[in-house]
């Protein structure tokens, strides 16, 4: 509770910080292209939960393979280093639906919609985000695109799993080597617990052509969201919404 209660208070104090920041930055033409980062649209039959971010863009690339230890550590600096950018506005599209929404001052936005038939009858589970208001001067409408994540019918079971140290080796008790690992290691190097990879795979089998869900839950910030996406893509472990 202390915990929580002290990262509120500090949030707050650097909010307005934050804020004059971004400013200066605009003025002086500094401020980075803004990004939509969808980062889960998932639901039921009946209706979907979307949320995502606006940021600077920081020019993450894909890791590679044998990259080495100071270009990973320049790797999550930037992860760390661009501005959420807070009450924006960003148009979302999805199942002929459109709705506009505020990012909050953390540079987050939700919104929940229903999934219904278009007028051809048919369901599209594409979600598109366009960007309202501009924050640069001449460049491009940010936009971006992601995928549904359905749950549909009545499974018999939903896997709800934890990510550090059940799935991704974190070393989450032991501060100074989790810092070093965070740090020194990318999605290709960062390792999975042994047999992790094919245990999700035997949960996530499908019966009778549809696949049991799994969601995966974190005290993790979403400034982690790309690393563990490519983890999970790269050690062959069943995708899912991510809720950090």
């Amino acid at each position: 509770m202390a915990k929580k209660t002290l990262l509120f208070f500090l949030r707050k104090a650097v909010n307005p910080f934050r804020g004059a920041r971004i400013a200066i930055k605009r003025r002086l033409g500094m401020l980075g292209d803004p990004v939509i980062l969808p980062y889960n649209a998932y639901g039921t039959e009946n209706k979907v939960m979307i949320t995502g971010a606006v940021i600077e863009d920081k020019g993450l690339a894909r890791p590679e393979p044998g990259q080495n230890m100071w270009k990973n550590i320049l790797t999550m600096v930037k992860r760390y280093s661009g501005d959420e950018l807070a009450g924006v506005r960003v148009e979302i599209s999805y199942c002929g639906q459109k709705v506009i929404v505020k990012t909050n001052e953390r540079g987050l936005f939700h919104t929940i919609l229903p999934r219904r038939s278009l007028q051809d009858g048919k369901i599209s589970d594409s979600v598109s985000f366009k960007l309202i208001d501009r924050l640069d001067k001449g460049g491009k409408t940010a936009r971006a695109t992601c995928k549904a994540f359905i749950v549909n019918s009545k499974p018999d079971y939903i896997v709800v799993s934890d990510i550090d140290d059940t799935v991704l080796v974190s070393h989450s008790t032991r501060t100074l080597k989790k810092l070093r690992v965070m740090m020194s290691k990318n999605a290709l190097t960062r390792s999975p617990f042994e047999g992790v990879a094919a245990f999700y795979r035997a949960l996530n089998k499908p019966k009778e052509g549809e696949e049991r869900p799994i969601f995966y839950v974190s005290a993790s910030e979403w400034n982690l969201y790309d690393l563990l996406v490519d983890f999970f893509e790269d050690k062959k472990i069943p995708a899912g919404p991510l809720l950090l």
